[in-house]
Order: structure tokens, then C-alpha cells, then sequence
């Protein structure tokens, strides 16, 4: 997974098994449980939200307890931010059950709109953003996130 400088991934929500090993640059993860909601800090439970930090050969937990848990990446670094992900032993549409032969679904990487489990820029809580462009400001650069990411779920016309 790369995040181009600037930028910052999508939110998903995952299990205990997902383990992320930053092998370039520098950045962060916030992380809580989904039973948090997908707005913590509008809701007033921001103080349970996890937030660590990546370094070169840096491993962090997703989900550092059992459960899903919702969990984003920040690069914060001029060269931006490399991590390699490893997801338990199997895989993103066979956590959630179902009977053999039925039709499986990564449902972390589909909007929570949708029906699936992922929190779209529009969704997220208003603090990310907040808190993101100030961890950039600090190392001296500026977000790059298209500002219609937060107004609508599909880009803009022309």
C-alpha cells in the first residue's frame, strides 16, 4: 500500500488478524471499535479512539483487540508512506460467515452506503480532517485531498 504525499487512505473496518509493517517514511493510524460509531469524536467518545504511529520497520495492530474495528492511514512523510499489509489467514470475505459455496464479499472495502463496511470522506468524522492537515502542517506540507472528497461521493463533472 502506498499513500501518495499529501494524501490519506480510505477508512475500513477490520479484523484482529490485520497487522500493517511500514517499510518507507513515516505516518499514523487511528483506530476504534466499530461499536464506536463511525463519527467517535461528533458522538463524544473521541478519547477511545487508538492512534499510532509508523516508522521504518514499525508494526502496528488495525484492530489491537478483538473485534472490527475501523482504521485509516496517514502519510505524514515528504516521501510519503509505504506499508506492507498482512490480513490473517483468511481473507477479507470469509470473516463474516456465511454457508460454503455462497457468493463471499470483501465488504471492508465497500461504502458503509452501500452496505458494506467501509466510512466514506463524506461520512468520516469532521476531527480526522482536522487532525490530519495539522500533522501535515507540522512537518511543513499541505494536504492534497480534493476538497469534493468531503462535499459528495463521486467526483465532480468535467
Amino acid at each position: 500500500m502506498i499513500d501518495s504525499i499529501g494524501r490519506k487512505g480510505g477508512f475500513e473496518n477490520s479484523h484482529a488478524f490485520l497487522v500493517s509493517v511500514c517499510i518507507k517514511g513515516k505516518g499514523y493510524s487511528v483506530t476504534w471499535p466499530d461499536t464506536l460509531g463511525m463519527q467517535p469524536w461528533k458522538t463524544g467518545v473521541g478519547e477511545q479512539v487508538k492512534k499510532q504511529t509508523y516508522e521504518p520497520v514499525g508494526m502496528i495492530s488495525a484492530a489491537p483487540m478483538r473485534g472490527d474495528w475501523y482504521h485509516q492511514h496517514f502519510g505524514t512523510h515528504p516521501d510519503g508512506l509505504r506499508l506492507l499489509i498482512f490480513d490473517g489467514p483468511y481473507g477479507a470475505g470469509l470473516r463474516h460467515g456465511g454457508a460454503p459455496g455462497d457468493a463471499k464479499m470483501d465488504g471492508s472495502a465497500i461504502d458503509t452506503r452501500d452496505g458494506g463496511r467501509a466510512i466514506s470522506y463524506v461520512d468520516e468524522d469532521p476531527q480526522i480532517r482536522k487532525t490530519y492537515e495539522a500533522a501535515l502542517a507540522a512537518e511543513g506540507m499541505t494536504s492534497t485531498m480534493p476538497v469534493w472528497v468531503y462535499e459528495q461521493r463521486t467526483p465532480p463533472s468535467g
